[in-house]
């Protein structure tokens, strides 16, 4: 379990630390990162950014894409054959928050978890939105 951790910390770190400056290596730093809802709070709190408009445009796709598959994901977690079906890696690779709880109270779509995927989502698009508009500004 330490291990674990520790590894999580490096890839957070390495993921923290590299220049994002191309669209490449956008998709290269979220594929090698398993907690893509630390990633997603990284770039709305700010701390995360790409160096230039369109790898930002892409960074900011790229994770309303992962809270769209979460929030789908999460509102199928109520059928009893989706129910516990994807285990620690969320069936197609994305880790579920540490905000689910084990006794399953708490899951589904009106869940916290789920409450905050959506809430996420909302601050990516405002941020891809303001993008377009400082964009649209600047080039028009």
């Amino acid at each position: 379990m330490a291990s674990l951790t520790a590894r999580m910390c490096a890839c957070r770190a390495r993921w923290l630390s590299a220049p994002l400056v191309t669209v490449e290596l956008v998709d290269g730093s979220l594929a090698r990162l398993h907690d893509q809802l630390w990633a997603v709070e990284q770039v709305v709190q700010g701390s995360r950014c790409a160096l230039g408009a369109d790898t930002q445009r892409h960074l900011l796709a790229h994770l309303l894409h992962t809270t769209t598959r979460m929030c789908q994901l999460l509102a199928q977690e109520g059928s009893p054959s989706r129910k516990n079906s994807y285990g620690s890696a969320g069936g197609d690779g994305l880790q579920r928050g540490a905000s689910a709880g084990a006794g399953g109270g708490s899951g589904g779509y009106d869940g916290a978890e789920a409450r905050t995927w959506r809430r996420m989502r909302v601050v990516l698009l405002r941020h891809l939105d303001r993008l377009n508009l400082l964009l649209a500004l600047h080039q028009g």
